[in-house]
């Protein structure tokens, strides 16, 4: 009986230092993806929240001045009897001139 119980107990250690050994190993994994998910985070959602954030100032001189082509520095969009009211008689003689 006693080499039995001895027999099932180095038997029952054996089997407990493989499960730590496991266990550690499984440990290590969990550590390395949860780095990895927080890298994964940092570049998908980082640039996102800095869009979001940063952008609109960086982007408004070009939005700006894309609106002045667009309104020609009135509030209201540019049409072609604005076009026809800037081109002056001279201008249309310089160009038949041209031809």
């Amino acid at each position: 009986m006693d080499e039995d119980l001895k027999k099932l107990l180095e038997e029952n250690l054996l089997l407990n230092r493989e499960n730590h050994a496991m266990l550690k190993s499984i440990k290590r994994h969990f550590v390395w993806q949860r780095v990895v998910a927080i890298f994964y985070f940092i570049i998908i959602v980082g640039p996102i929240i800095w869009g979001i954030f940063y952008l609109p100032e960086l982007l408004k001189p070009i939005i700006g001045q894309y609106q002045d082509l667009l309104s020609n520095g009135s509030s209201a969009p540019l049409n072609i009897k604005d076009i026809q009211k800037m081109i002056t008689p001279e201008m249309l003689n310089s160009l038949k001139a041209k031809q």
